[in-house]
């Protein structure tokens, strides 16, 4: 402790004097971890504690300040140990002078918060005794052993990280899920039944056309408690609920994975950068594997971060050419319109398929659902009627194949502008030019659909045509498939007792 006092002989200095101190006031503390909460490890906890307590106290001119411990936490960082947290603020508020550990590992598994923790410790005056290593803080090249110490325990636990990764990732290659808490499911994969209805209205409402913010409103004002029980419900969490495959019983294994073990960065595993397992009939499911297909897939449609949305139509709006799926784009202000999306089977997106440029306005096709008394969203709609296309070169009429008579298409009433006024020309033919040779003039004329186009007039079309095909090209199509190629499946487990807990 320091007493300030002013000299009687000169009032402007202050005298700084140190006052007589105690034998016994070094103040000590130990700092102890252990990483799972074990029963062993709980018993080494309890032992390291034991063993600081008497050390402390036996050693002369030692004072026991506070034995700080952190059970079940990686030393890899700082955010979560609350204990060592605590044992620095002790210490830079004074109440400790001199700290205790086992091991530079004990002490933090990252060199960065090693060195840090260290200095901060340092400049207060509090120095570090590791006992394995025997470094003292206080000693001139204790930073530098320190560093190699610490650079150890960082490579020990990105090495023990890595081994843990690949013993789980055999185990999901082998079709065993770990289980990991979600709505709707109590552990051992046993439904609860409230929270399954609730579940289960959740995909009625949205296959009957609801949005996502008015599932929310009425689950909210309902008084519909969410997951954890506090706060109310958000368009997010119902999305992922619709797309989670576990309510239909299946299991996608390695959705995320921890990218940096020492910064505990979890990430998503988009593109599947870690190898993926999908277990089908895993587990007992909440709703049928075609409402979930069919919920996805309108989620999918309805996504604008992939560049236009698809919905109703997609899978049941078919080119007449070809057959393969049309697709929606915006050309202009007001209207969408509807063609080929040239992807027919044998073909890849970017080569496009040789049907002619066309397009069909979605105005006129819902009016036209709506005149036949069909319905508009798409689960219903795919409940009648299997696939909608129209004859090759008639803008007049569609044909709907009904579910329950394939063989005996209904016929819907269409009106559409005719092909000059379409954004894609009507062209039934591949366009092609005609030379004629004058002596030394040559004559071109462009023919389109058989008939003769003046120069400029077919430039403008076909340069108009290209445009939009290019555009229509870029259009982010729907995959045919749940998931990536890469993505194995492990196969199904019907001589596995449904409900039983994976270990």
């Amino acid at each position: 402790m320091l007493n300030r006092t002013v000299s009687p002989a000169h009032p402007d200095v202050h005298v700084i004097e140190q006052a007589a101190q105690p034998a016994n006031n070094i103040l000590v503390g130990a700092y102890c971890r252990v990483s799972t909460d074990l029963e062993v490890q709980k018993t080494s906890l309890d032992v390291q504690m034991m063993a600081y307590e008497r050390i402390i106290n036996n050693h002369p001119g030692w004072v026991l300040a506070g034995i700080y411990a952190d059970k079940g936490l990686s030393g890899t960082s700082v955010n979560r140990r609350t204990e060592f947290l605590r044992m620095i603020a002790d210490a830079k508020a004074g109440k400790l002078n001199y700290i205790m550990v086992k091991s530079v590992s004990r002490f933090a598994r990252n060199t960065v918060d090693l060195l840090r923790y260290v200095r901060e410790l340092k400049q207060i005056g509090v120095n570090v005794y590791f006992e394995k290593e025997r470094i003292d803080t206080g000693t001139g090249s204790s930073e530098f052993l320190l560093s190699l110490f610490g650079a150890a325990a960082q490579e020990e636990i990105i090495s023990l990280s890595n081994n843990m990764k690949v013993g789980r990732r055999m185990r999901y290659a082998q079709g065993q899920v770990q289980w990991t808490h979600i709505y709707g499911y109590a552990p051992g994969w046993k439904i609860v039944p409230e929270e399954a209805e609730v579940i289960r209205r959740i995909f009625t409402l949205y296959l009957s056309g609801k949005s996502l913010p008015a599932i929310c409103d009425t689950l909210n004002g309902d008084g519909i408690p969410v997951a954890t029980g506090k706060g109310l419900w958000e368009s997010h969490t119902v999305a992922c609920m619709l797309w989670n495959e576990k309510y239909a019983g299946h299991c996608l294994m390695q959705k995320t994975y921890i990218k940096d073990p020492i910064k505990h960065e979890r990430v998503s595993n988009r593109g599947t950068v870690v190898r993926q397992y999908f277990m089908r009939n895993h587990h007992d499911p909440i709703v049928p594997d075609e409402i979930w297909e069919a919920a996805k897939l309108v989620l999918t449609m309805k996504g604008r971060m992939r560049g236009a949305t698809q919905y109703p139509f997609y899978g049941i709006l078919h080119c007449p050419y070809c057959g393969a799926n049309m697709v929606r784009f915006h050309h202009c202000k007001g209207d969408f319109f509807w063609t080929c999306g040239g992807n027919k089977p044998g073909t890849v997106r970017e080569t496009r398929s040789d049907c002619p440029p066309f397009a069909i306005h979605e105005s006129d096709l819902l009016g036209a659902l709506k005149n036949a008394g069909l319905p508009l969203e798409y689960w219903a709609l795919k409940q009648e009627v299997t696939s909608i296309s129209f004859p090759q070169g008639d803008w007049n009429h569609l044909l709907a194949t009904p579910v329950d008579a394939p063989d005996s298409p209904r016929l819907l009433p269409i009106s559409y502008d005719s092909p000059s006024n379409s954004p894609l020309p009507a062209i039934t033919q591949a366009p092609y030019e005609w030379h004629l040779i004058r002596g030394n003039e040559t004559q071109m004329t462009t023919f389109i659909n058989e008939v003769p186009i003046s120069q400029n007039t077919a430039h403008q079309m076909l340069k108009r045509i290209s445009l939009i095909q290019d555009k229509v090209r870029h259009l982010s199509i729907l995959p045919p498939e749940s998931y990536e190629a890469d993505v194995p499946r492990v196969g199904k487990r019907e001589n596995v007792k449904k409900g039983a807990a994976s270990e």
